[in-house]
C-alpha cells in the first residue's frame, strides 16, 4: 500500500504473508518511490522459536536507509515480551538499554509499571471494585514521590477530583461539559 500527500512524501507499507505490517518506507519528499528509502521502520514477529510468544510483535526498529539491506543497523529499536494473554510484560529500548516492565491485576489492569535507566520511574496502581482507578503511587527522578487519589461522583461514577497527597498538597477538580465531554477545571 502506498500513501501519498503529507510532509513525509511517499510512504510505502509492506506486509508479510500473514497480512501483518512488516515494513514502512519513508521517501522524504519524493513523490514516487525510487532507489533507497530515506528512512525505514521494520517490524518482526515471534514465530516457532518461542511458542508462547508466537504471532506477537518481537521488535520494531527505526533507521536510515532500507532495513532489508544487509548490514543495516537501526538507530533506535524496541523489543517486546508478552504474557499468555498477549499483554506486554517487558520491553527493552536500544541503544539506551532502558527496560520497561508491566504487571497486571487478574482483571487485566496495569498494577505495576517500572522503567530503568536515566529516565527511570515506577508506578503502582490500585482500583475500586467497579474497575475505576482508586490511586496511583509514582516515583521518578524529575518529580520525586507522589500519591494521587481519585474521587468520583456518586451518582454518575464520573471522575470528580484527583487529589495529590504527599510530595505537596494539591487538588485538581474535573468538570464536564454537556453530553459528558471532559471540560476545563
Amino acid at each position: 500500500m502506498i500513501s501519498i500527500g503529507d510532509y513525509r512524501g511517499t510512504v510505502v507499507y509492506r506486509y508479510d504473508a500473514g497480512g501483518r505490517l512488516r515494513k514502512e518506507e519513508y521517501w522524504h519528499g519524493q513523490p514516487f518511490p525510487e532507489g533507497t528509502p530515506y528512512l525505514s521502520v521494520c517490524l518482526t514477529y515471534y514465530g516457532s522459536e518461542d511458542p508462547s510468544q508466537r504471532g506477537f510483535r518481537k521488535e520494531i526498529a527505526f533507521g536510515f536507509g532500507d532495513c532489508d539491506t544487509e548490514g543495516w543497523t537501526p538507530a533506535y529499536s524496541v523489543s517486546y515480551q508478552y504474557d499468555l494473554l498477549g499483554r506486554a510484560t517487558w520491553s527493552r529500548e536500544t541503544p539506551s538499554g532502558d527496560e520497561l516492565q508491566w504487571v497486571y491485576t487478574p482483571a487485566g489492569r496495569v498494577e505495576y509499571e517500572a522503567r530503568t535507566g536515566d529516565l527511570g520511574y515506577y508506578r503502582m496502581y490500585a482500583y475500586n471494585a467497579d474497575g475505576s482507578r482508586a490511586w496511583v503511587v509514582r516515583e521518578d527522578l524529575m518529580h520525586g514521590f507522589s500519591l494521587d487519589v481519585y474521587h468520583y461522583e456518586p451518582a454518575s461514577g464520573r471522575l470528580a477530583q484527583v487529589e495529590g497527597a504527599m510530595g505537596g498538597s494539591s487538588a485538581e477538580l474535573v468538570s464536564f461539559r454537556a453530553f459528558g465531554a471532559l471540560g476545563g477545571a
